[in-house]
């Protein structure tokens, strides 16, 4: 009976981790893109001459894993001045991921 409950307590244990690891995949891009748009683009533009998605494709982008775009956007919502909750910015790094980077 104890290893039973050994047993589940480890099952348990290990869904929760792995529920909190993979935040991203309960992360909703549509409201991600939203929030980018809104406090992104315009400084984005900015820093790449009308074309914001540049800062994303281009061939020396300085983000290379998920780690690091973790950081990014979490300096760059500083620098927006924007307030986002840890699900915003989960949100906004998940868009960001599907839509340019394919990190895993």
């Amino acid at each position: 009976m104890a290893r039973i409950r050994v047993i589940r307590a480890w099952s348990w244990s290990l869904w929760i981790f792995c529920l909190g690891a993979n935040s991203l995949w309960a992360a909703d891009t549509e409201q991600g893109k939203i929030l980018h748009d809104k406090a992104c683009i315009t400084c984005h533009a900015s820093l790449m001459k009308g074309h914001p998605s540049l800062i994303y494709t281009r061939e020396d982008r300085r983000i290379q894993s998920l780690a690091a775009l973790r950081k990014r956007v979490q300096r760059c919502s500083v620098a927006a001045g924007v307030d986002w909750s840890q699900e915003a910015l989960e949100d906004v790094i998940a868009y960001l991921n599907q839509s340019y980077y394919h990190f895993r």
